[in-house]
């Protein structure tokens, strides 16, 4: 008995440190985000351990890659007007959070990681956050407290959109967060052919996103068209499905007293709607100008074009396409490095995978989300929950992970 609640023990706090690696919430109390909290003890705790470096060593591609994207940035940050050396030490970083600390947590937790799969410990934070985002939803004065006294948030106060997004523990609230749950909704999506109850965790998944990053609900087309080109459908699935869209399209909204509530965040979806519907007739809309005119990278002359600017923009801010952020930087050699690493990564899942449906998900949702940001090897939510996938992924070819449950 003492040995079986040990164990229950131990996984409940692993569920709270993958959340917190994952989420990276930013205590105020604390200064700095959970990752980098966290990074402190594991590099302490790798210093006693020698399977760590042995691990690492099953991704010198990746740690080559890395170290030639921050060689790179940091070469072509001479030229840049500011000189900073922030991009270079973005890539180094994100090679800690995403390969470095995955390896460390499946170090320490190698148990739990024989007793459970990868997809199973994300689908629980995923509930745990929706349900977290949820509670503060339907109590705005806590959310309030967490906002603006818990957590440091990175929304602006005077900011018309704070009084209707942000309600979450986690960073990137009206960015990355929304993006990382839409990621656990493609997973939810898959599961759902298995048995009805993961329509509930969906269902909060969704809401989740709508209150945050109205983005993040791409990944439902994009899961669902993967799992029709693979054939994944069968009738329990068509049949939920079926039932989803009835539901949805039977139910008068307009009655129910959340939604009247909340009526400028149910405008601002939208709003949303409507953006995505005109970039795809070809017609003009608010992000799609911001995206795709005004930030489009026009070098002066044929050696900005290979290698960028140094700099992160044509004036003092940095453009938000993350395509167009990297071209202005570096030019098209450094996206050539970036998209080289892409597709190594991409293939070693694609060689040891029978069943590609989490890789392509992944990938094809980190290149959509990042022409809203730059999330390609940037530290992030969507980063840290593709890359322990990745590493997970990885080590378990070369362990062999048994599950018991």
């Amino acid at each position: 008995m003492f040995k079986l609640l040990n164990i229950r023990i131990k996984l409940f706090y692993f569920i709270i440190i993958l959340y917190l690696y994952v989420y990276n919430p930013v205590f105020s109390f604390i200064g700095i985000g959970s990752v980098k909290l966290l990074l402190v003890f594991f590099i302490i705790y790798s210093l006693f351990n020698k399977k760590t470096l042995h691990y690492l060593f099953y991704f010198k591609g990746e740690f080559f890659f890395t170290i030639l994207l921050v060689t790179y940035s940091l070469l072509t940050s001479l030229r840049s007007n500011e000189l900073t050396f922030k991009q270079g030490y973005l890539f180094f970083i994100w090679f800690v959070e995403s390969i470095y600390i995955p390896i460390l947590l499946i170090v320490i937790f190698i148990n739990e990681f024989k007793k459970y799969s990868w997809e199973k410990l994300i689908l629980i934070i995923g509930t745990i956050a929706s349900l977290l985002s949820l509670i503060l939803i339907l109590n705005p004065e806590l959310n309030e407290y967490v906002k603006y006294t818990l957590i440091a948030y990175s929304g602006e106060e005077n900011d018309f959109y704070d009084l209707i997004r942000g309600f979450g523990l986690a960073e990137g609230l009206r960015g990355s967060y929304g993006m990382v749950q839409g990621m656990i909704l493609g997973l939810c999506l898959n599961k759902v052919r298995e048995n009805w109850y993961y329509l509930i965790i969906i269902l909060l998944l969704i809401i989740s996103i709508a209150f945050n990053a109205r983005t993040g609900l791409i990944a439902f087309p994009v899961s669902i068209l993967i799992l029709l080109f693979s054939f994944k459908f069968n009738i329990r699935f068509i049949i939920y499905f079926i039932i989803i869209l009835s539901m949805i399209y039977n139910i008068d909204f307009s009655s129910i007293d959340f939604i009247t509530d909340y009526q400028e965040t149910f405008d601002w979806l939208s709003k949303g709607f409507e953006d995505i519907t005109a970039i795809f007739q070809g017609g003009s809309s608010n992000v799609g100008d911001v995206l795709f005119v005004d930030e489009v990278f026009l070098p002066s002359n044929t050696f900005e074009f290979i290698f960028g600017t140094g700099n992160f923009s044509a004036g003092i801010g940095r453009v938000d396409n993350g395509y167009y952020y990297l071209l202005w930087f570096g030019g098209w050699m450094i996206m050539m490095i970036v998209f080289s690493f892409l597709i190594y990564m991409f293939s070693r899942l694609y060689l040891i995978q029978k069943d590609h449906y989490h890789t392509f998900l992944f990938f094809i949702l980190l290149l959509i989300f990042s022409i809203k940001s730059n999330y390609l090897f940037n530290p992030s939510g969507i980063s840290r929950l593709l890359c322990f996938y990745y590493v997970y992924t990885i080590l378990n070819h070369k362990l062999k992970f048994k599950y018991d449950v």
